[in-house]
């Protein structure tokens, strides 16, 4: 990777601290989540698969895809990583794993915690994240969308537009090419 990382995805940012996670994350996602993938040459058809399912009509496969999310994160060295969103049951239960997918607009499962994109890279700084998600639009008919919704990484912490497209541009290195940008302001 070229050395001018911090110009091309921005400069790394530790996971930022909330209300609800004082240090950033919580410990039980100092674990990856079992679908964690490093982008790298021979590791990426599954996700190119699934971009170009798209171009194909069906209204199941339509359906599937809406439902789910991947979240991606340009790691401090500048690898790409993803995986799908994972519910956990709450810290409290003895029974704390992964539950993989996390369904999007889920109904009745508010008690689940959700991995975050922390947990793609041990908890590490990172230089920008988000989501890969299924949004078909007139502007956008391909319908996959790649954003910079990661509270930690991606919004509200001086990312630009530019960072999310070289991001995109990353990922076209490896064949995923139908991906639409979408930049959440800050």
């Amino acid at each position: 990777m070229p050395d001018n990382l911090d110009e091309r995805f921005g400069p790394v940012l530790s996971p930022k601290a909330t209300s609800y996670r004082p240090n950033g994350w919580d410990d039980w996602e100092t674990e990856s989540p079992d679908t964690l993938v490093r982008l790298q040459d021979g590791q990426n058809e599954d996700l190119r698969c699934l971009t170009e399912l798209s171009l194909r009509p069906g209204a199941a496969l339509y359906a599937t895809m809406r439902q789910v999310a991947l979240l991606w994160v340009v790691a401090q060295n500048g690898d790409l990583f993803y995986a799908l969103e994972e519910s956990a049951w709450p810290p409290s239960s003895p029974d704390n794993r992964p539950v993989v997918p996390l369904l999007r607009n889920p109904i009745g499962v508010k008690s689940r915690l959700k991995l975050g994109h922390p947990s793609l890279v041990a908890c590490r700084p990172a230089r920008i994240g988000g989501e890969i998600i299924y949004e078909p639009s007139s502007k956008n008919p391909a319908g996959w969308e790649i954003n910079n919704n990661s509270g930690r990484y991606g919004r509200d912490c001086g990312r630009s537009p530019q960072h999310l497209e070289n991001a995109s541009a990353e990922f076209g290195k490896y064949g995923i090419l139908n991906l639409f940008p979408e930049f959440y302001g800050d």
